[in-house]
């Protein structure tokens, strides 16, 4: 396996050209050395974004059933940065789109988490009013 030396894409060692950017594979690095750019995720790695020419990943469906059934205070953001992530894409802002597609999936994450501690809390409090209730 070899990697692109222009886009950093995973190129077979039968390939002539880059599949990606169309680079020759005489510019491809060997499978003992790392990607061709330095401080750059290893493709297999889940934050690995060569060259983003990919739009990044959307959470929209995701954060639309956070607003309606989990912590919608926390769902709003997550929404408003899903809005963003196709606009800064298509702008040429690719980094920031990927940043605005990360920020909506804390916001998303978060929103979920903190609909499970208030039902923790409340199944809690149904509890101890029930144990309560025996009691007197």
């Amino acid at each position: 396996m070899k990697y692109c030396a222009n886009c950093s894409s995973i190129m077979t060692d039968g390939d002539a050209v880059c599949p990606n950017c169309g680079t020759a594979a005489g510019n491809a690095s060997n499978p003992g050395q790392s990607a061709p750019n330095p401080g750059q995720a290893s493709p297999d790695s889940a934050s690995f974004r060569p060259g983003h020419e990919n739009p990044p990943p959307k959470y929209l469906a995701q954060s639309v059933l956070a607003l309606i059934f989990c912590c919608w205070a926390l769902a709003i953001p997550a929404l408003v940065y899903n809005g963003r992530i196709d606009k800064l894409f298509n702008a040429g802002k690719k980094d920031e789109a990927w940043e605005a597609s990360e920020t909506a999936k804390k916001w998303l994450i978060a929103s979920v988490i903190t609909n499970g501690v208030i039902y923790v809390i409340a199944i809690g409090l149904q509890i101890a009013a029930s144990v309560m209730r025996k009691n007197w």
